[in-house]
């Protein structure tokens, strides 16, 4: 059951991801916690992740935590990514070199400051949630690294000419909702009823 108190504070910002270079994550399985019916990450803890959809179990480090690149947290009610970084520092050997999280298919309304932190993030999957600002969206473009993004089936997928807004704001992207980012989409003008990118 979450902490009603843990769930109230607004204290998960201030959470640092734990660096360690030491620690070789490619080529490993992602942490799989998908279909959990979780609606809190705090209610995760000391859950193991899933293997039958992998058919093999994940890699533990010398610490005795997941080595991995990625995470799913797919099909679940989760209602935010509040905790991430915390979840991710109690589970991972090595959270600064999480590459990509796959929250789709949850009640995920906004996208947390909190995955900013995630500075080597390549593919994020927001796809069936409830997200509806484009401006919410246009946080992700600081995580540089990031390439592959999906928003479909999420609200703000019903704003007017959505798929230009979404790649004039984040020009790092080269894969939306599964559909490549063309270079004619690339250098076309911001789109109507946009002067300029959003900061």
């Amino acid at each position: 059951m979450a902490n009603k108190d843990k769930e109230n504070r607004d204290d998960s910002n201030d959470v640092e991801l734990i660096v360690n270079d030491n620690i070789d994550v490619s080529l490993t399985s992602p942490a799989d916690y998908s279909f959990r019916k979780l609606r809190f990450l705090d209610e995760l803890e000391g859950a193991r992740p899933r293997s039958m959809r992998l058919g093999k179990p994940i890699v533990r480090g010398p610490g005795g935590k997941l080595v991995s690149n990625s995470l799913w947290l797919n099909n679940n009610n989760l209602e935010s990514m509040k905790f991430i970084t915390t979840f991710v520092n109690t589970l991972f050997e090595a959270p600064n070199k999480l590459q990509w999280i796959d929250f789709s298919f949850n009640n995920i309304t906004e996208i947390d400051n909190e995955i900013l932190k995630f500075r080597d993030m390549k593919i994020l999957y927001l796809h069936g949630n409830c997200i509806s600002s484009l401006e919410n969206v246009a946080k992700l473009k600081s995580l540089k690294k990031l390439r592959t993004l999906t928003l479909h089936g999420c609200p703000v997928e019903l704003v007017p000419f959505y798929r230009q807004h979404v790649i004039s704001m984040l020009p790092q992207l080269k894969n939306l909702d599964f559909a490549t980012v063309t270079p004619k989409e690339s250098n076309a003008p911001p789109p109507p009823g946009m002067s300029q990118p959003i900061n």
